[in-house]
């Protein structure tokens, strides 16, 4: 769940109770990690130094904020980090650009003080749509159901999403061809989808007693 504030973001994972504040430079970084894009395009995009890209995706992945980190070595540790990028001018690592804190309501119980009540707790946020992502916002209690994006980056389907199944990929349709011994398909090319003719397997019948060579049919 994210929230805006000035020009830094305000995540909270509602898995891990933990709360995580990005600078300007790290949440520009953070709302670009969408899988397609490499650091040196976040790099070109943004107008930063790859290295100070590479800097704000290694924090983001160590906070747990990224599926993956894309296009950095994994395990990398922060003081390993902080020389490869001080070796190309960049002090990115001297100040930290994601500031976390973990809220656990177990600790806060144990320290003495009364943590904020949870208005999440035994709430049933769910819709009973497999459309929508459910969940509760644990700063109001409010119920947040989000759009499914049917996205399998296959161009050559088309994504469509059942309330009841959930995601549903349909093959793209090419027009049948106009010659028998060729077979019109779907191909992705440069992520579109293209129909492109290949010839059928040589001796398939075609035009009565004729067979196709080559994608030819002949006698």
């Amino acid at each position: 769940m994210t929230e805006q504030v000035g020009d830094e973001l305000v995540l909270y994972d509602s898995v891990s109770r933990s709360a995580h504040c990005l600078s300007a430079d790290a949440a520009a970084v953070w709302g670009l990690c969408d899988g397609r894009r490499s650091p040196a395009d976040m790099a070109v995009e943004l107008g930063r130094a790859a290295a100070k890209v590479d800097a704000v995706l290694q924090e983001l992945g160590d906070a747990g904020l990224l599926e993956s980190i894309p296009g950095a070595e994994r395990g990398m540790s922060r003081r390993a980090a902080a020389k490869r990028f001080a070796a190309v001018g960049v002090g990115a690592l001297a100040a930290p650009l994601i500031y976390s804190v973990a809220i656990p309501r177990a600790a806060a119980a144990m320290s003495g003080t009364n943590p904020p009540p949870d208005l999440c707790d035994g709430k049933d946020c769910d819709d009973n749509n497999a459309c929508t992502i459910d969940e509760c916002n644990p700063i109001n209690g409010e119920c947040i159901h989000t759009q499914v994006v049917c996205n399998d980056d296959d161009p050559c389907t088309i994504g469509r999403c059942d309330p009841v199944k959930g995601c549903v990929f349909t093959p793209y349709a090419c027009p049948p061809s106009t010659n028998p011994c060729m077979v019109n398909a779907c191909s992705p090319v440069n992520g579109k989808a293209v129909c492109v003719e290949t010839p059928v397997a040589d001796g398939t019948p075609c035009g009565g007693d004729g067979a196709c060579y080559q994608g030819t049919c002949g006698d």
